[in-house]
């Protein structure tokens, strides 16, 4: 058994996971809301910060599924790391009833860095066979 077929579904597991928890904020954000009651930057934002984390959770499954980077077992570790912690974190956040703000805290650690990770190994991996192509010819 390789690495890849342990490591693929265990990062789908960790992003659908993730992803269904971050989607449950959607419902239960008037409790991290309780302290500001009126305040519609306070809703807005909430709501910015859980969008973009389904939009960047979508667009990583969107690349898991292409396979592109299904043999870079190192960086596939470290997401599903990071998913699965951000899915702790945010089960944490929602039990608890986190302050609106630590939204932007989860989503900068545990969306934008694994998707930036996950950018930077298709580009790595995109000069690499190109510099493959050339060496070739």
């Amino acid at each position: 058994m390789s690495a890849a077929e342990i490591l693929v579904p265990a990062k789908f597991v960790s992003q659908m996971v993730q992803l269904i928890i971050t989607s449950v904020i959607y419902q239960s954000q008037y409790e991290n809301l309780l302290n500001f009651p009126n305040d519609q930057l306070a809703e807005s934002s909430l709501q910015a910060g859980v969008t973009l984390s389904v939009i960047f959770l979508a667009v990583e499954m969107i690349i898991l599924a292409t396979g592109w980077t299904m043999n870079f077992e190192k960086t596939m570790l470290i997401q599903i790391l990071l998913h699965s912690l951000g899915s702790v974190i945010l089960a944490w956040f929602i039990l608890d009833s986190w302050d609106y703000n630590y939204i932007w805290a989860i989503f900068s650690l545990f969306c934008l860095l694994p998707l930036l990770l996950e950018c930077s190994t298709i580009a790595n991996a995109i000069l690499f066979r190109r510099s493959i192509i050339r060496t070739k010819s």
